[in-house]
Formats: C-alpha cells, structure tokens, sequence
C-alpha cells in the first residue's frame, strides 16, 4: 500500500482507494503474508509498479492460493486472534451496532469507558460444565470460536455475571434493545439460546457472519 501511494505521488481517487481497501481485507483475512513474506512481498510490490491497476491483479494472487469468499466453515474452531475477527469488528461499526448491554454505539464514543472489549455470548462457566473443557480440544475450540463473541463496551463487560445463560442474557437484550442482536448477525431464534443447541448457534451465526462479511467487502468491488 505504502508502494502504491508514492508511485501515485500522494494522490488516490475514490476508486482507487477503495480497490486498495479491498485488497488489503482480503489480504489480512486470507493471510497473504503468513508464509513467504519476503518473496511475496518483493513479487506484490513488483505488481505495483507494472500494472496500471495492479490490486485488480493482486487478488488474482490472492485467488491462485485461496478462495476469496468467506465461507461458514472458515469460522470453525478459530478464535478472537484470527482477521475474521477484526473484519467482524469493523463491519459492526459500519452498521452503526451498539453494545448489547447498555445500547452505546460502538463506533461513536470515545473515552477509556467506553473502550471496545468482547466477551462469550454462552458464558465459558456454561458451557465448560456442558462439557465444552479442555479435555476435548476440538470441543474447547468450539467455546472460544470467535462466533460466539459479542463486541461491547468494556464497563459492560465487567457487569454481566458468568452464572447468566444465554437464554435470559439474550432474551433482556431483545427486550431492551430491539434490533442490537440483528447488528451484531446474532440469531434471533430463540430456541438457539439453549445451551442443548449451542452447536446449531454457532452454525447459524456463521451462516449469518459469512453473508454479510462478503458483501461488505464486495462494497469496495469497483
């Protein structure tokens, strides 16, 4: 990115800005430079330079190694720590999502209370009595999945007890904030907040992430 903004001098228009936005999700979520940096970088920067639109030609690079669209099962097992999660972060801002506890917008306000945090929709205490510990790693991935984490204020965070399910943490939610659980692609069935159907949960909620991740990102597609 830096490369492209010097051979241009300083000066993107909208569209060319808005080629390099996608470019660099699709990077970040696909891992471009996990393995290889140094010749791929040297490659991607040589794009740069020979191509009147190269981020056209450098998601074709990403496309040779990796499909480009966010499918459900990319969001099995992975954690808070993986890109989706920044991108699922950045999204619920654009959407203007509030904080399912106290209804603060998650992008407007600023202070140290109102700092982001993230914290499980079933609470860990549950489910590892459900049997989600770590003696099953597969199970254990399952309680940390990023899709079962909502974005919040971090005072909130701090509020909510460990002992609270799902189901009456959900349901308050709905009640005092009715569209919060539609911001942050929460399902709304609420025979999905049971923990019996926590694995049904998390299939719906990927369902719902993967739909509008893509078109969040095909947003930039000029």
């Amino acid at each position: 990115m830096i490369a492209f903004v010097f051979k241009n001098n300083n000066r993107l228009s909208d569209v060319q800005i808005k080629q390099m936005i996608r470019w660099f999700l699709y990077s970040q979520i696909k891992e471009r430079y996990l393995s290889q940096l140094g010749s791929k970088l040297d490659r991607d920067i040589k794009i740069i330079y020979e191509n009147a639109e190269p981020f056209k030609v450098l998601i074709d690079e990403i496309q040779s190694e990796r499909h480009l669209q966010i499918k459900p099962e990319d969001f099995i097992g992975k954690m808070v720590t993986n890109p989706l999660f920044n991108l699922m972060k950045m999204y619920f801002k654009s959407v203007n999502a509030v904080c399912l506890g106290t209804g603060s917008g998650l992008s407007k306000n600023i202070g140290k209370k109102y700092e982001l945090d993230n914290d499980h929709i079933f609470p860990w205490a549950k489910l590892r009595d459900a049997g989600y510990d770590k003696s099953s790693t597969f199970k254990y991935a399952l309680a940390q999945e990023l899709t079962n984490r909502e974005l919040l204020v971090a005072s909130e965070n701090r509020w909510r007890k460990s002992d609270t399910s799902a189901h009456e943490y959900l349901s308050e939610v709905k009640q005092r904030f009715p569209y919060a659980l539609e911001l942050q692609c929460i399902p709304d069935d609420e025979e999905l907040w049971n923990i019996e159907r926590y694995e049904d949960f998390l299939q719906k909620r990927r369902e719902m992430l993967s739909e509008k991740l893509n078109s969040f990102i095909e947003q930039f597609n000029i």
